[in-house]
């Protein structure tokens, strides 16, 4: 009887031993975490609880609950943290929760994933199109393997972002709004395809002359490094380095090579004959100046040994130029003293211009009241005297008529008297002679001043440009053939306005 006490009384103990194993077994097991990172094969949560993991923003702490999977189990489920939760930093950790019903209770795990956002994400500038995802401003989000809401707040088709600067945006992560910045820089430097140039000896170069398809996505400024551009004035092969720099300071640097030619090409003097009264003194250098081949001007001598201006005669005087290459040329021309009354002449002349102009014109209106003066009191007869520009307008302000030649001289006497620079104009190739008046009011450049009466009726020559000169001399040659009514030796004279 002892014995079979004793057996029962281990049968009892190991009934309840079972009993409280399958009990702490209940507790502690049931269905797996809806987690896709397993737990610790040692760990199990409780089967009467639906764990999740949860997600969230650095800094951004979560409740207990978010770890609860939306499932009807989950009612009546409370849930608090075990361990110490960090917020506030990234990446994965594990947290360990309890977990009760009032019944039940036990522990679980899962795991807490807490991503970091972006302070900001940088484009390129330049580039066609600016394209940005929302998941670029978050660090660590392809730690996730669970789905999530990521998109833009801000609306980016509203901000300028062809154009370098730094953008706030906003964002929202799983309803959780969050700000950022988007920033359009421009780190690349200017690109550019570089150019030899090869110019004339003393011809103007500039940094943009050797540097051609530049781009870059802001203004860009070219120049030579260290400021030192080719010697133009040494012929021979220069190599030199062209520096593009955008507006951001990005820098880059082209070799370039400028060739430049040795000059043979003689200057050129531009002078008119010259017509003076008996006893004046002659200004050689008014309307005259020399240029080298390239356009530059250059000074000039007058050897005038030869002219007598207490004698009337025809005389003549030597213009002289060299340019820095040592070209050379030598211009001639006439220098005629005429004998007539001079203070008779600027009596007539001055007669007129009391009439007709005042100290508040300017030169165009001035020049203009002597063009429809002339045109009101000058009449044309075919031909007479064009030995001097005084006896030629001696005879036009005097008897009120004369030709072509005429009309000139007394036009420049009125220009000239009033101060405004102007020139004759000889024609040239033609069976006939023809003269006109070129001037240049207030510097605007200059023009044909043709005062002599024309067929074409209404036809205002006054500021005649280049342009009109030779659709005039068109016309006139396909009326009667004659081609050359305006046409003259250009390189004596200044270049007259075309348009």
């Amino acid at each position: 009887m002892r014995r079979s006490g004793v057996f029962v009384i281990a049968l009892l103990l190991l009934a309840l031993g079972a009993v409280s194993v399958a009990l702490a077994y209940h507790l502690s097991s049931g269905m797996a975490s809806e987690r896709d990172t397993p737990l610790e094969a040692a760990f199990e949560n409780p089967a009467f609880v639906k764990i999740t993991d949860a997600v969230t923003l650095r800094g951004r702490p979560l409740p207990a609950e978010a770890f609860l999977a939306d499932d009807p189990q989950n009612i009546g489920v409370s849930v608090s943290y075990v361990t110490l939760t960090d917020f506030s930093a990234e990446g994965k950790q594990q947290v360990i929760l309890k977990v009760s019903t009032g019944e039940l209770e036990g522990q679980a795990r899962a795991d807490l994933y807490v991503l970091e956002p972006a302070n900001a994400v940088t484009r390129e500038a330049g580039g066609a199109q600016v394209i940005v995802t929302p998941e670029e401003f978050i660090k660590n989000i392809h730690v996730l393997k669970q789905d999530y809401d990521l998109h833009f707040i801000t609306n980016l088709s509203f901000l300028p972002l062809s154009e370098v600067g730094v953008y706030g945006i906003e964002l929202s992560f799983n309803s959780m709004v969050f700000s950022s910045s988007l920033v359009i820089a421009d780190t690349v430097p200017p690109s550019a395809t570089a150019v030899n140039v090869t110019v004339n000896l003393g011809e103007y170069v500039t940094p943009d002359d050797f540097v051609t398809d530049v781009f870059d996505a802001s203004p860009v400024n070219a120049r030579f490094l260290n400021g030192e551009g080719p010697n133009v004035h040494v012929a021979g092969e220069h190599l030199i380095t062209i520096v593009l720099e955008d507006m951001y300071g990005n820098t880059s640097y082209f070799e370039a090579a400028c060739t430049v030619r040795g000059n043979s090409r003689p200057p050129v003097i531009i002078a008119r004959d010259i017509e003076v009264l008996l006893g004046d003194s002659v200004t050689y250098r008014k309307n005259a100046y020399a240029e080298d081949s390239f356009g530059n001007r250059i000074d000039f001598t007058v050897d005038s040994t030869g002219v007598n201006v207490y004698e009337a005669g025809v005389y003549e005087a030597v213009y002289r130029a060299a340019d820095a290459d040592g070209n050379t040329v030598e211009r001639r021309i006439k220098v005629t003293v005429v004998e007539i009354d001079e203070a008779a002449l600027a009596g007539l002349v001055y007669e007129v211009l009391e009439k007709i102009i005042n100290n508040g014109m300017t030169q165009v209106e001035k020049a203009a009241a002597i063009y429809d003066w002339i045109g009101r009191n000058v009449g044309y007869v075919s031909d007479a005297p064009k030995d001097s520009v005084f006896e030629g307008a001696y005879r036009g302000f005097q008897y009120r008529q004369g030709d072509c030649f005429t009309f000139y001289a007394v036009a420049e006497m009125l220009l000239t008297y009033a101060g405004i620079e102007n020139m004759r104009v000889t024609r040239v190739g033609g069976g006939s002679n023809h003269y006109w008046n070129i001037f240049n009011p207030d510097g605007l450049g200059w023009y044909h001043f043709d005062s002599t009466p024309t067929a074409v009726r209404g036809l205002d020559r006054f500021m005649f440009t280049e342009s009109q000169a030779e659709s005039y001399t068109a016309t006139i040659y396909e009326s009667n053939r004659t081609r050359n009514y305006y046409t003259y030796d250009k390189s004596l004279y200044p270049e007259v306005v075309y348009e």
